[in-house]
């Protein structure tokens, strides 16, 4: 037997692929073996993230807990830096992966955090404009167009969760209750910036808090996307699992199984 047949035997042929594999380990950082599989992460934690860092301590300020209020003026810099700016990164990210749904009510959102924040800050004019003493902007927030005209904002805010919830009827049940809670939400907060218009502070409390329980309830209801998407374990329920199950039926493994598929939806 010469030094070829030696060679050919497969036992030999698996030694010296491994040696070649060994050796191209060494040379080079990224090993020929294994296949890059994703070029970009879930954005979908991240907006999230964002989106409950601020439901979360402003349901429990318009609650009134421990003594809190001025509608969270004191917590602006998380409505700008965590909800609005992860917010519309995450809507980019989604937009990116080609997620048309997500990145839609991402970015919207994240406009409304912006929005909500600038109208907070003095700087901005949004309560001094109704204030009838010019050196002192916060006048503004105890006049009744101030409130009648906020508002209306919210109003639209429910008017737009009405649209996106019928279009998350496609997507999976927990993204389908977030915006089934959100409607009555923001209609309990409307309303309650319509009754102060009116002076009617006892009504208007009780629709604040009405709003600010439900709100609290989303923010748990957010909080299992980033978990599950964390700690790689898909979510039980809605379309995504079905597939989660046949992948692994079939023997297909992913280290870290996406949320931002359970999201789409048909392009907007």
């Amino acid at each position: 037997m010469d030094r070829s047949d030696i060679d050919s035997t497969p036992a030999n042929k698996q030694l010296c692929e491994s040696r070649r594999i060994s050796a191209s380990e060494s040379r080079n950082m990224s090993p020929e073996r294994l296949k890059q599989q994703c070029t970009f992460g879930n954005p979908t934690p991240i907006a999230l993230g964002g989106f409950i860092m601020c439901t979360t301590p402003l349901s429990m300020i318009l609650l009134g807990w421990e003594g809190a209020g001025g509608l969270g003026a004191a917590n602006v810099g998380t409505y700008f830096y965590l909800g609005g700016l992860l917010l519309l990164l995450g809507g980019v990210g989604e937009w990116i992966l080609g997620n048309t749904f997500p990145a839609v009510v991402f970015c919207q959102f994240g406009g409304f955090w912006f929005a909500y924040g600038a109208t907070l800050v003095p700087g901005y004019g949004a309560y001094g404009a109704y204030s009838v003493d010019a050196n002192n902007p916060a006048e503004g927030l105890k006049e009744p167009a101030f409130f009648a005209t906020f508002a209306f904002f919210l109003f639209a805010m429910a008017l737009l969760c009405v649209v996106f919830f019928v279009a998350s009827i496609r997507t999976n049940v927990l993204f389908f209750l977030i915006f089934l809670l959100l409607i009555p939400t923001f209609c309990c907060l409307a309303g309650a910036f319509f009754h102060l218009s009116h002076g009617n502070t006892g009504t208007a409390a009780t629709l604040q808090k009405v709003g600010a329980g439900i709100l609290l309830a989303v923010s748990f209801l957010a909080c299992r996307f980033p978990i599950r998407s964390s700690i790689g374990r898909p979510l039980k329920f809605g379309e995504g699992c079905k597939e989660m199950r046949v992948m692994r039926h079939l023997g297909v493994e992913s280290d870290i199984p996406s949320v931002t598929h359970l999201l789409n939806a048909p392009t907007l």
